[in-house]
């Protein structure tokens, strides 16, 4: 059985449930003890399946409500490696995570020469396609080649894990500190302000300050992980899908010819670019005519 014919993927798994969990763990209330509510039998306890289903019923649809709100951070990380790539990007970056951004330039600049060759939705001049090459091969992976996909889907899935727990360790960080208000406190502070002293006071202690603390270097761990993933994807997606879709005579002969060449012949139509030399084939890669 292939993962993807689950109901429950391992990339759902890692992506939706696994963060879910951990956040229904962390907040501030006694979640079992609500989800239960609903299921007593008779005011009696209720069947232990059937709170661990509700229980993981709830959780992933906690997780779905954080990758939602964790999905704006993709379009901020994907800038800051256009720019980074570019050459316009000043702030520090980890030594290792720099060198995997330069490779996934070369590789990427590899697949879009390819995507261009194969496809003559490209146009006779090369032109840009009407999708990134990052869309095209994913999609063109997972309709020719499962068993790339499986692993794909598997970092995908950590990816976009670690996405959702930046949200959950920066909720954390903010019940760490809330949980401390005495919030009754503040809401008469209204009417007599010098009772705002007295709603703020649990916040001298260490305690809170620790936990947000530990919570904020948690958040940046995982924003680590979530980008380096993310460059590990996009490259890993790139690679793959050169290998696959490569002709098999132009991998025994090298790949530098295949590249160095214009994605048509000068002088080639549209008309032509039909032609059996640049249809992708399903099964073995685009026919080499």
């Amino acid at each position: 059985m292939k993962p993807q014919d689950l109901f429950l993927g391992v990339r759902d798994f890692l992506s939706l449930l696994v963060p879910g969990i951990v956040f229904l763990i962390l907040f501030p209330a006694s979640v079992l003890s609500l989800l239960s509510e609903p299921i007593r039998i008779n005011g009696g306890d209720p069947d232990p399946t059937l709170l661990v289903l509700v229980f993981l019923a709830a959780a992933l649809t906690a997780g779905s409500v954080l990758a939602g709100l964790a999905g704006m951070l993709d379009r901020h990380v994907d800038h800051f490696i256009r720019r980074r790539l570019a050459k316009t990007h000043t702030i520090w970056c980890p030594r290792e995570l720099a060198e995997q951004i330069d490779k996934l330039g070369e590789i990427e600049r590899l697949a879009s020469a390819l995507a261009c060759r194969i496809n003559p939705l490209a146009g006779a001049s090369g032109h840009q396609l009407p999708w990134t090459p990052r869309a095209f091969w994913w999609n063109f992976m997972r309709l020719n080649c499962p068993v790339a996909t499986a692993e794909l889907d598997r970092i995908e899935g950590l990816q976009k894990q670690f996405r959702s727990l930046v949200v959950v360790s920066a909720a954390a960080a903010l019940f760490s500190i809330g949980a401390s208000v005495r919030w009754e406190a503040l809401g008469r502070s209204f009417a007599n302000p010098a009772r705002l002293g007295e709603a703020f006071a649990p916040l001298q202690a260490i305690a809170p300050w620790f936990l947000a603390l530990l919570a904020l270097v948690t958040g940046m761990l995982c924003f680590a992980a979530y980008v380096g993933y993310r460059v590990r994807f996009a490259r890993r997606l790139f690679e793959l899908a050169i290998i696959h879709a490569l002709p098999e005579e132009t991998i025994a002969a090298g790949t530098s010819a295949f590249f160095a060449d214009p994605p048509f012949p000068e002088g080639t139509t549209p008309e032509a670019a039909q032609s059996p030399r640049y249809r992708i084939n399903a099964s073995t890669g685009p026919s080499a005519g």
